[in-house]
């Protein structure tokens, strides 16, 4: 996973899943406002059954 400012990209075993321009930075949505640009990271499942998932050889890097 790459965060640069408003854009996320994700990719899996190699391969690109995701590439994201967040747009609701500074000019705000209805309802939620903007989007605030710090926070947690969490790895989650949106749907289905109940299972167990494992991760592995997570790094975090901060891009300077």
């Amino acid at each position: 996973m790459r965060c640069e400012g408003s854009r996320i990209r994700i990719w899996l075993n190699g391969v690109k899943t995701t590439d994201y321009i967040e747009p609701y930075i500074d000019e705000p949505f209805e309802g939620i406002g903007t989007i605030n640009q710090e926070g947690h990271i969490a790895l989650q499942i949106h749907e289905g059954k109940a299972c167990e998932v494992w991760y592995k050889d997570i790094e975090i890097e901060e891009i300077k």
